[in-house]
């Protein structure tokens, strides 16, 4: 990619794939939420966002990809479940989010000529989740047909069913860590 030419291992591809299925499941979870919590979540995780680039000083690169896909399976069993519990998909948004955050940083340890890179990331994971957040709502709570509902639960079904491969790839030593 142009993206490693210009500063090489800025963000490895096992992060990156973290990272979207992360970004999908968390924006799929929060459309769950009715439309009374729906913006606040989806605000607050945004800006939890911003908070978790301070924890990843302190993750090695193994904890974020088992953190990583250890969240998305979390997201993926509340959008395949249907849960509509508040206060669940609120804990789920701040975890998550803090999870997006500390997965912006580059590996390569050039932090700084890598700023406009890390802002860029951070903004499209942001946009990822609350394009999916917002196609999530949409089709769960203002659509008259079934179908919508049926199809965003399948899609979490198979975040949930890709990270639980690559978590027991991974934990089993099996996987590219």
């Amino acid at each position: 990619m142009l993206l490693d030419t210009w500063i090489p291992g800025f963000i490895p591809d096992l992060v990156k794939a973290g990272q979207v299925m992360l970004a999908l499941g968390t924006g799929m979870a929060i459309g769950n939420m009715r439309e009374s919590g729906f913006s606040k979540t989806l605000k607050l995780c945004l800006v939890v966002m911003l908070l978790g680039l301070c924890i990843a000083f302190f993750m090695s690169f193994k904890t974020l990809v088992l953190t990583l896909l250890a969240l998305t399976f979390l997201s993926g069993g509340l959008v395949a479940g249907g849960v509509l519990n508040k206060q669940l998909i609120l804990g789920t948004a701040i975890v998550c989010g803090l999870g997006l955050g500390s997965s912006v940083l580059p590996m390569s340890g050039q932090f700084l000529a890598g700023h406009v890179l890390i802002l860029a990331n951070l903004a499209g994971i942001g946009l990822l989740v609350w394009g999916s957040a917002t196609l999530s709502n949409w089709a769960q709570h203002r659509q008259t047909a079934l179908w919508p509902n049926i199809g965003i639960r399948i899609m979490g079904s198979w975040l949930l069913a890709i990270s639980a491969l690559m978590l027991a790839l991974e934990l089993a030593g099996m996987g590219s860590l």
